[in-house]
């Protein structure tokens, strides 16, 4: 049981390459926290005052918690936006070794050497969580530099795709072939180690290939805004049954689901969200009229959001 006393856990959040920089999906993600026009009317502000979230709640049971991303640190105001989401470290590109650009951002096996090293710790030390948020591929595509010309040439791509937007979906693949492969280093590192490790790896939208899409389609017959993303969720240890791993799960629920594959969710308020992934519609029109027991742990963990993190973490 990787929550049973001495044996701490150290979880590894990683959002993938499909996640674009918007100020608010990854956030949300982070905190559960839910953006004013989606629902009750409650707005949160990252950047000027402490809001909940598993950063705080982890920090509450004896974590360390870091942040690291292999682009700018202070883009989006982020130093202040980590900092109030409860992360004691915030790395960014320049305290990375070894800088390496390819196509537009630096690599991201930047960001895999730098997640290894910090795990790379003595067995006594405090458990961590590292929420590590990659660039590589992040667009737009179709003239990118600094990336291999034959390499990217000689990529495979449906021939219904017209002429102008064969660039753009290969070097998306080619960026989307090195994300695998530090996807396969960080999961080859986590079954090399004896502390239990668990890793979510998501992304919180599609990548931007806006007119790829409107010259493929989708094999299930949905449109770009319809597709759900693909949540992995890989540990060295026995976890619980995923067979009723919900269906409806939306970013900001990530949070709750990953400190109960870890056996941490405890009896704080990221435990209410057990009540919420059952809910079908989260308009703000059918959350208004949604008397559950599921809405209204909710309206109270918002207003715990409101509130921010307990007095003294």
């Amino acid at each position: 049981d990787a929550s049973r006393p001495g044996r701490p856990l150290h979880p590894l959040t990683a959002f993938s390459f499909t996640r674009r920089l918007r100020c608010c999906s990854r956030r949300e993600a982070d905190s559960s926290a839910l953006r004013s026009r989606r629902l009750f009317g409650v707005t949160s502000t990252y950047s000027s005052s402490p809001i909940n979230s598993i950063a705080w709640e982890l920090r509450n049971q004896g974590y360390e918690t870091v942040a690291v991303h292999n682009h700018q640190r202070r883009f989006w105001r982020r130093p202040e936006a980590m900092r109030n989401l409860g992360f004691q470290r915030w790395i960014g590109v320049r305290e990375m070794k070894e800088p390496r650009l390819i196509g537009r951002y630096h690599a991201d096996s930047m960001l895999t050497d730098a997640v290894i090293d910090l795990l790379q710790i003595p067995e006594d030390s405090s458990p961590m969580l590292i929420f590590a948020i990659s660039m590589q591929a992040h667009g737009p595509y179709g003239d990118q530099p600094r990336l291999p010309e034959d390499a990217v040439e000689s990529i495979a791509v449906p021939k219904e795709l017209q002429a102008e937007n064969v660039r753009t979906l290969q070097e998306f693949f080619y960026h989307l072939n090195s994300a695998d492969k530090e996807l396969q280093r960080i999961f080859a590192y986590i079954k090399s180690r004896v502390r239990p490790t668990l890793l979510v790896y998501f992304g919180d939208h599609l990548p931007g290939l806006s007119n790829v899409y409107y010259d493929l389609n989708f094999v299930d017959g949905l449109g770009p805004r319809q597709q759900k993303l693909p949540l992995l969720v890989i540990s060295n240890f026995e976890m619980q049954s995923m067979h009723d791993l919900p269906r409806n799960l939306a970013a900001w629920q990530i949070p709750a689901l990953t400190l109960k594959f870890a056996g941490l969710l405890g009896e704080g308020v990221f435990a209410w969200f057990d009540l919420l992934y059952e809910q079908q519609n989260w308009s703000q029109e059918a959350a208004g009229e949604c008397l559950t027991l599921a809405c209204n742990a909710l309206r109270q963990f918002q207003y715990q959001q409101l509130a921010g993190p307990e007095p003294g973490t």
